[in-house]
Order: structure tokens, then sequence, then C-alpha cells
């Protein structure tokens, strides 16, 4: 079985990357659970308590409850996903069951702080996105679904949810294969020719000339397009190699074309 996990801060789309993936798979071939459904059983605390406790940190989360369940839906286990209910900050009495398929989708904010789950997880996903972005998602997700008022979300995201984003999600794109951005940057032509004036300038200090070949690894983002075109501009050949999970054919290309440098983003 292969496993995926896709992670990223709260409100960052990674709802709307897993339907997309939906679509494009057949359901018999690929399963989905979620960090959601983990969180520790808190039946025995009181409302208030429960209240006062702190989701978005590792510890609200039933990690070896989850590494077990991945590991059995790895040896071919059927299993009872836990149901968690926001409105009582508990698990309810029931349980969804999740088949084992050839491609188990792990879903969730913190998903690659336990070890033991990270190492679990075939290929790993950060989903990146403006704090901007993820506030309005976040703010209209909590309103509509999760029953708390404009207020309480504006002040849930101020006071802790961007803070435990910079401690526990944001230092976790380190382990991730790839990166999916969902900002977006508007360049004028004129700044967009600065930019591959520049590169193409630091290419030569670096003693790229012409005839000269130059590795790209970076995932689909703008900047390998201006280190192409860099490279173009001085008559250096690129082999561009899209980042993330594809080391191998790094290596591969880094024996072929014996490059004079290795541009990565």
């Amino acid at each position: 079985m292969l496993t995926i996990g896709i992670t990223g801060g709260t409100g960052s789309g990674k709802t709307t990357i897993l339907n997309q993936i939906k679509e494009k798979f057949n359901e018999k071939d690929i399963g989905f659970i979620s960090q959601d459904s983990y969180y520790n059983d808190n039946g025995d605390l009181s409302f208030e308590e429960k209240n006062k406790i702190n989701f978005d940190h590792p510890n609200a989360v039933d990690f070896e409850l989850m590494i077990n369940h991945l590991i059995d839906l790895k040896n071919g286990v059927n299993i009872n996903q836990p149901i968690y209910s926001f409105f009582d900050h508990n698990r309810t009495e029931k349980t969804k069951t999740i088949k084992s398929k050839k491609i188990m989708i792990v879903e969730g904010i913190l998903i690659l702080n336990n070890k033991k789950l990270r190492d679990l997880i075939d290929i790993k996903v950060f989903i990146e996105s403006s704090v901007d972005l993820r506030f309005k998602r976040r703010l209209n997700r909590d309103i509509s679904e999760r029953g708390r008022s404009e207020e309480e979300v504006i002040e849930l995201f101020n006071n802790r949810l961007n803070e435990m984003h910079k401690l526990y999600v944001e230092p976790m794109k380190k382990f991730c294969d790839i990166i999916i951005t969902n900002n977006k940057k508007k360049l004028t032509y004129s700044q967009f020719q600065y930019k591959v004036s520049q590169f193409a300038g630091a290419l030569i200090k670096l003693g790229v000339s012409k005839g000269d070949r130059v590795i790209i690894y970076m995932p689909m983002i703008p900047e390998s397009l201006v280190a192409m075109l860099a490279c173009s501009r001085i008559g250096a050949v690129h082999s561009v190699v899209f980042g993330g999970f594809a080391s191998n054919e790094l290596a591969v290309r880094i024996d072929d074309c014996k490059p004079k440098v290795i541009v990565s983003a």
C-alpha cells in the first residue's frame, strides 16, 4: 500500500486537494484517514475543560491509535476510525469503517510531528498558503460548520492558531517531498525581465557560460521558469527535474550530464 501524507496549515487548501484526488481515482483503489478523527477521547472532562484544550498542539492527538490503524491498513486489515464531534469536543460512540486500499491518503495539520507516523508515510506533501488566505478559510469554515462566532474565530486564530502554525506546522516542510503553493504572485513584464537578467548574472558569477549544463531541480513554480530563461539568455543548456519526490531521477540526471551548477528552490 502506498501512503501519501497531505499536511499544511489550517485553511491551507488540504480539503480542496483531497476532493481533486477523489475525482481522479477509482474509489476501490484509494482510501482516506484524517487526523481530525484522532483527537484524544476527552469524555472524562467537563465542557469547560474541553474548551481549554489546545487542539492545534500535538499533545491533543491520539497518535498511538492513528499509528496502529495505519499499520493495520498497510497489513490489509480494515479499521474502525473514530468519529469526532467538534461541537462537543469529544469522540462520538459511532465509528467509520475504513478499508485497506492500494493508496491511502493521510491528512492533517500535525501528521508529520510524530516520527513513527511520519516514517509510515511514503510521500509527504505540504500545502502552503498565505496567512490571510488561511484565516479567511478558517473563518468561513468555523462559522458554518463548527458553530463559532466571528469574534471567537478571530481570537482563536490570532492568539493560538497562528502561533501553533509557526511552531508545529511550518517546520514540517523540511520533511516533505512535494510543496504545493496556493500563493499568487503578479509580475509586470519588465519585473520578470529583471529577475531573469539578475539570475543570469548570478549564474555567470558561478562560472556558467555558453554550452555549460545546468540542472534545475524545483517544483513547478515561477522561479523554475526564471532559471530556464536565464540559462537560455547566456547560452547554457538547462535540464529540468521538477523537484520533490524525484530524487532518484535527479541522481541519474547528474550522472548523465555532469552539470556545472544545480539550481534548487
